[in-house]
This record gives C-alpha cells, sequence and structure tokens, in this order.
C-alpha cells in the first residue's frame, strides 16, 4: 500500500465525507471543494480520468499521515448514522465456581447475535463523563414501550479502546461494541466500510448493560448448585460411613456367632463322642463308606489365615475338621487346607441356622453330626485319596 500521506480515499465537503470515486471528472484538482478529514487542509483530487488509482491529496507540503484512516473512520461513522443500522456478534460468559472438592462451570448467554438491527436515533461524540463515544445508538423496548436501550460504539481503525475507558464504560455499565476497521484497505469504498461494518467477526463487545447482574445471578445459582452438592456428598459419605459401621458392627456380631456355633459343634462332638465320617471317594468311586467313630478326641481349636476349624484325634488319627458357611469351600483355603493336613475334612454349616436359639441350635447340632455331615461333608485330603 502507498503512502497514506500521498494516496487519501475521502475529503470532507460540509458535513459530508467524499469518496474520491463519487467525483466526477470535471471536479479534478481543487474544484473537488474538499479539505483533509485529519487537518482540515484543502485537498486535490487526481487522475478522476482513470489512468492511475484516484485519490486525494494535499494541495500543499503537510506533515499531516492521517488522513486516510481519519476518513475511513470518519465514513464509518456516516454510514451507520446515515443507515440507522448496526450488527453485533453473540456473548457469552463462562461462570467458575468451586467450593472445596465441588468444580461447577456454567455458560451463560448475555447476548444474542444481532444482524442488520435496526435503531431509532445515532448521536455522534455524545459527552459522557471524562468520554466520549464514537456513536451512541438508542432503540426503543419491543416489551416495554418507555424502556428506551442504548448502544455505545467505537471504531477502531488505527487505535482500539484503551484500558481506562474501557473500565470506565464498564464502571458506569454502559453496552459498548467495538468494530475493527484496522484490517481493511485503507482505499476502500463506502460500499466496502458498510460490509465490514456488519461482518460479525469484525465486532466485539466491550462490555453489556446485563452482563454484571446475569454473571451475579449465575454465580449464585452455580454456587448454591455447589453448597448443596457438597452437602449431599457430605450426606452420601457420612450415610456410608454409617453403613459401614453397622456392616462392621454386624459382621463383627456374625463372627460371633459363627465362632460360639463351632464352639458348640465342638463340644458336642466331645461330649457325644460320636461323629457320622463322609465316605472318602475318588473318581465317583466309593473307597470307603460313611462310618461312625466313636473314639474322638479334640486336639485343638484352629483360627488360621484361610480357616477355621478344628483338629481332632479320630481313631488316633489327626483330621482336621474346616468350617465354612458358603455353600462351597474357596480355592484358597483348599489349596491352604490340602497342602498342610493329612487328613482334612470339609464341613459345610450353611444350611444350619446358628442364629437360633440354642434349644433349637443343639438340635440343628446333633442333627448334624448324626446325618449332615456324612450327606454334606466330604473329604479334602484323605491317604486313600489320589488327589
Amino acid at each position: 500500500m502507498k503512502s497514506t500521506n500521498t494516496l487519501i480515499p475521502y475529503g470532507l465537503r460540509g458535513d459530508n465525507c467524499i469518496h474520491i470515486t463519487e467525483l466526477d471528472k470535471h471536479e479534478s484538482g481543487l474544484s473537488c471543494n474538499c479539505i483533509c478529514p485529519s487537518c482540515g487542509e484543502k485537498l486535490i483530487a487526481k487522475s478522476l480520468s482513470g489512468k492511475y488509482q484516484a485519490h486525494f491529496a494535499h494541495s500543499r507540503l503537510t506533515n499531516c499521515n492521517t488522513a486516510a484512516e481519519s476518513g475511513l473512520h470518519l465514513k464509518a461513522k456516516e454510514i451507520i448514522k446515515n443507515t440507522r443500522c448496526i450488527s453485533a456478534p453473540p456473548l457469552d460468559a463462562k461462570i467458575i465456581r468451586k467450593v472445596e472438592y465441588i468444580h461447577k462451570e456454567k455458560t451463560i448467554h448475555i447476548a444474542k447475535e444481532m444482524k442488520y438491527f435496526k435503531v431509532d436515533q445515532v448521536i455522534e461524540e455524545l459527552n459522557f463523563d471524562f468520554y466520549r463515544p464514537d456513536l451512541t445508538l438508542y432503540k426503543s423496548s419491543k416489551k416495554i414501550s418507555s424502556e428506551i436501550h442504548q448502544l455505545l460504539v467505537e471504531i477502531k481503525v488505527t487505535h482500539e479502546v484503551d484500558e481506562n475507558k474501557r473500565q470506565k464504560i464498564i464502571s458506569d455499565n454502559y453496552s459498548c461494541i467495538e468494530i475493527d476497521l484496522s484490517r481493511i484497505d485503507r482505499m476502500a469504498d463506502p460500499t466496502d466500510i458498510y460490509e465490514a461494518i456488519h461482518d460479525i467477526s469484525n465486532v466485539s463487545w466491550i462490555h453489556h448493560s446485563r452482563a454484571n447482574n446475569m454473571k451475579d445471578q449465575a454465580d449464585r445459582l452455580i454456587l448454591n448448585s455447589c453448597i448443596k452438592a457438597l452437602e449431599d456428598a457430605k450426606k452420601a459419605a457420612e450415610k456410608l460411613d454409617k453403613e459401614r459401621k453397622e456392616h462392621e458392627i454386624k459382621e463383627r456380631e456374625n463372627r460371633h456367632l459363627k465362632d460360639e456355633f463351632i464352639k458348640n459343634i465342638t463340644n458336642e462332638i466331645i461330649k457325644k463322642q460320636r461323629i457320622l465320617l463322609p465316605a472318602v471317594k475318588y473318581n465317583g468311586k466309593i473307597l470307603k463308606k460313611r462310618w461312625y467313630s466313636q473314639t474322638i478326641k479334640i486336639k485343638n481349636i484352629v483360627e488360621e489365615k484361610y480357616t477355621v476349624g478344628v483338629l481332632l484325634l479320630i481313631d488316633d488319627e489327626t483330621v482336621y475338621m474346616c468350617f465354612f458357611f458358603s455353600r462351597m469351600l474357596s480355592d484358597v483355603r483348599w489349596r491352604f487346607v490340602i497342602n498342610k493336613y493329612k487328613y482334612a475334612i470339609a464341613a459345610p454349616l450353611n444350611q444350619i441356622y446358628y442364629h437360633s436359639s440354642n434349644e433349637n441350635k443343639i438340635i440343628e447340632i446333633q442333627k448334624y453330626l448324626e446325618v449332615s455331615l456324612g450327606i454334606s461333608g466330604y473329604w479334602i485330603n484323605h491317604p486313600a485319596r489320589k488327589i
């Protein structure tokens, strides 16, 4: 692009900003009656015949080098003022809240996209406290006739809205957009400028008057949601902890009942000196039928890592009676027993009501030792079997 000092696209004629292409051929030179939009110096119109690119130039040497940008800026304001039409992008905000370990976020929609939005009035360079926006737009509310919406418009060609001005607009809670024309060709004609003004990608929000209230409302909702989620999580944790403790108490009570039941069985064996032993089987063949043994002595009560049971002297042989309350002996316990004891009997107790009354308990135990053990029990290890 050539120097803006020599190629000037716009000149001022009265209150109108004229593009060089809007002049007739006879308006060349000083006949154009235009002045520089930046310094006010007289302009001459050059190359209107079309041999070279038509443009304005200062009528005499000057240090002005912002004429092109000033003209583009003025023309953009003039287009919006004359058409009373504006476009603005949607405005969203992400609200993030964290309460202890609860993290929540929500995107709120502050403004929807406005494309070619008509307004009722456009005022140029209206004074506010300590700043003056390029344009101030007014539009009557559709919902409430007495309500007037206000929108400030800043047009960026070389300089964007500075931080002080931005903070003042936010502090005063005015809705404001900035139209970025910094990338547009400096020789752009009014049609190009109009299209650039309404290109949503060139427009951004400085602030929206509803933003603070909507953010505060959303923040309160998310905060309340976080607090509720935290309370629910704590209640759930307390409930889980209570259930765990109740389960542990129940397990301990259950374990105690089971231990007491095994002691009762052991005592009954010693008392009766009689037990029905299961048959010894191998590959479906009965190597030794069920038989009663009446020479029984208790050798030891065993409580090891994987087993609960008793060591009995049956017919002068040490036999391990492995008690369990499930339907089947686990593989871990099976391997543990088979590797440690030469004689071992699996004694399932899952069908005996160890939590019943004492009277019923004794009856159940006697029935178990006289009948059930021989039927439901089985040898884990016996020399007669080939394991």
